[in-house]
């Protein structure tokens, strides 16, 4: 059992990949064009996650039966990032 990247995954090889990680650049860029064009946009560096919704998942309907696995580590994902950006360290990122 394999978790994919970038896109859905599942086609390539349905019995071994459970699920996707997908990142949803095109969410980000929606954002930051609309801030540029209502003159809200200020350059900084961002780090968008899965509570911004910039990274998401796919799982293969084939493994639907661990939708409940899956959901639950991500609302523990969140939780771990939520508390890695408000740590005073994860402020000192340089990018």
């Amino acid at each position: 059992m394999v978790i994919g990247s970038d896109s859905d995954q599942s086609v390539l090889s349905p019995d071994i990949v459970i699920g996707s990680a997908i990142k949803r650049l095109y969410t980000i860029l929606y954002e930051k064009i609309q801030s540029l064009f209502s003159n809200t946009y200020y350059a900084c560096s961002d780090i968008t996650g899965l509570k911004d919704k910039g990274t998401s998942h796919v799982l293969n309907p084939r493994f639907e039966n661990s939708t409940h696995l899956i959901e639950s580590r991500m609302r523990e994902a969140i939780e771990r990032e939520n508390a890695y950006l408000t740590t005073p360290s994860s402020s000192n990122i340089q990018i």
